[in-house]
């Protein structure tokens, strides 16, 4: 890993700061990240849309999925982030909840099918997001503990 340094000379002092060069791979896995979150965030609120229509006085499992499902998408954005800046707790951060998204999204997807809240055009549309979602997260998935991202 290659480090930049950055002198910075006041009056007095002169204090060298080193700052890491972020790799390729780091970026595009930051930005597959944000993609996760984008997909996950308007996923939710989607979901909370169709099935709720922001209606959060009555608590049923549609809004608990759609909560859940905005949550993971919101928890995602700090995680690129960190990935953007290379920090230590990133990496280990983003596996879990990727793993976490990719497992809910499919039982998800199993709890909408069998209660048949959404019509038949947004069920179809639903199945492509999540489709969407958990092949980008399984590859951040599979991207993060390889050389070079961290």
């Amino acid at each position: 890993m290659r480090e930049l340094g950055h002198v910075i000379r006041g009056k007095y002092c002169m204090v060298v700061i080193q700052a890491k060069k972020r790799s390729g791979r780091a970026v595009i896995l930051g930005i597959l990240e944000l993609i996760v979150a984008a997909i996950f965030i308007l996923g939710g609120v989607s979901l909370l849309y169709f099935t709720t229509s922001f209606d959060f006085a009555r608590a049923d499992l549609d809004l608990v999925l759609g909560i859940t499902h905005t949550s993971l998408g919101i928890i995602a954005l700090p995680l690129a982030l960190g990935i953007f800046m290379k920090k230590n707790w990133a990496g280990p951060s983003t596996i879990a909840l990727n793993s976490v998204a990719v497992i809910f999204s499919m039982i998800a997807e199993i709890i909408l099918y069998n209660e048949s809240v959404l019509g038949a055009s947004q069920f179809n549309d639903s199945v492509i997001g999540t489709i969407a979602g958990i092949v980008v997260a399984l590859v951040v998935i599979y991207l993060v503990p390889k050389p070079g991202t961290r």
